[in-house]
């Protein structure tokens, strides 16, 4: 085996801590937007869009700036970008959280605005997945970006970023379905927990991904 790449890899333990720094910062993005976009949801139209456009852009850079620096942590002395991932988190989480909340104000403007009567429990799902789909791509795209990656790496990442959060979610839509069966009256609980079980699993996804790509990648190259 690359004995390069044995010393740049993560370990089992750095993936781990990947995965729990994206769980901080989608509790830190979620903190720092919640209230204003409760307050900023009574607007309509262009208004709202522009609103929650810089709504998601703070929360979003603050919730970046919190993964960026562990995640710096866990970089650091295994390639040569790890200080720019700080810079390229804070814009890639910025640029996602924004496109996001930019996403559910069109969808709030379509279907759920008075008079309209939104939209049934499938074609949501498959909406909200839509808007997973555009926004940690989004995150992912940024990010290799700005690190100046080739552009078969800024596609790979961009669409490893948005499988793992959709991964996520899969998971914890299907356990809602399971749950109640096996365990009745989980349902509150899981609806708690799926921020925290969404991101954890977008993580690890994103851990491992990232040892595929500094494998890949000769040593001193960007991602």
């Amino acid at each position: 085996m690359d004995s390069d790449y044995e010393g740049r890899r993560l370990s089992i333990a750095q993936i781990a801590w990947w995965s729990v720094s994206t769980v901080l910062a989608s509790g830190v993005a979620l903190l720092a937007t919640g209230l204003p976009a409760s307050f900023a949801s009574v607007n309509t139209g262009l208004l709202l869009l522009v609103v929650m456009f810089f709504i998601g852009l703070f929360g979003g850079a603050l919730a970046g700036l919190c993964a960026g620096l562990i995640q710096f942590v866990i970089l650091n002395g295994r390639v040569s970008w790890a200080r720019r991932w700080i810079w390229a988190s804070v814009c890639g989480w910025a640029v996602g959280i924004a496109t996001l909340f930019m996403v559910f104000s069109i969808y709030q403007i379509a279907f759920f605005e008075y008079p309209k009567q939104g939209v049934s429990e499938v074609p949501f799902v498959a909406l909200t997945s839509i808007a997973i789909i555009i926004a940690t791509g989004a995150i992912g795209a940024t990010q290799a970006l700005l690190l100046h990656s080739p552009a078969r790496v800024l596609w790979r990442w961009a669409g490893i970023t948005a499988f793992g959060w959709l991964l996520g979610g899969a998971a914890w839509g299907g356990l809602r379905l399971i749950m109640p069966f096996v365990w009745p009256g989980t349902e509150q609980a899981l609806n708690y927990a799926s921020l925290p079980l969404v991101a954890a699993i977008a993580g690890i996804v994103m851990g491992v991904a990232l040892n595929w790509l500094i494998r890949t990648v000769p040593a001193g190259k960007v991602m």
